[in-house]
């Protein structure tokens, strides 16, 4: 469905299912959606900036593999080292061995691996701005980073750029951003 949200932005609503029966739907907003814009589309989105929310590490995930290779539909998802990142969430072996292991050759397993690592990077860090900096610029990095007293201008730019875009594309941009 479109609606025109009060900053008279365009917006689409779609509801999404993850393959995890434990997991709830959740509904992702594709468009323009100004920081300032914080209400209920429609039923089951209250609650969508509340740092409580059960559906937060989906909206995350979801905005991860969007980022990553546009929900599945970059081709580029698949790098010729085998080693390097590499499918829908752009998961490494490294981190798909952290998570205990899987097929992140398989798409499915892939999201799975990716959802899990994210998972694992919040509970690490503690806050989302810092858990999808960890997801794309490696632990060790952000561990440095954050020992080294947090100077942003020690922050690789394309770091910044795509944890506000998750953080954007997930309506978290409340929660805090880098």
């Amino acid at each position: 469905m479109a609606r025109i949200i009060p900053s008279g932005l365009r917006t689409n609503i779609e509801r999404v299912a993850f393959k995890e029966p434990r997991q709830a739907e959740v509904s992702v907003i594709r468009g323009e959606v100004s920081d300032a814009v914080a209400f209920s589309v429609d039923r089951g989105t209250e609650g969508l900036f509340d740092a409580a929310d059960s559906g937060e590490l989906d909206r995350i995930a979801f905005a991860v593999d969007g980022v990553e290779s546009r929900h599945g539909a970059d081709l580029r998802m698949w790098r010729p080292e085998p080693d390097g990142p590499q499918g829908p969430m752009q998961v490494s072996a490294k981190a798909a061995l952290d998570v205990g292991g899987g097929d992140r050759f398989d798409p499915q397993q892939n999201r799975l691996l990716g959802r899990a690592y994210l998972a694992q990077m919040f509970r690490r860090y503690g806050n989302w701005a810092d858990a999808i900096a960890a997801y794309n610029w490696g632990p060790g990095n952000m561990d440095q980073w954050i020992t080294g007293g947090r100077n942003v201008d020690r922050l690789p730019i394309g770091v910044v750029r795509y944890t506000n875009r998750v953080l954007r594309d997930a309506l978290l941009t409340r929660a805090a951003s880098l």
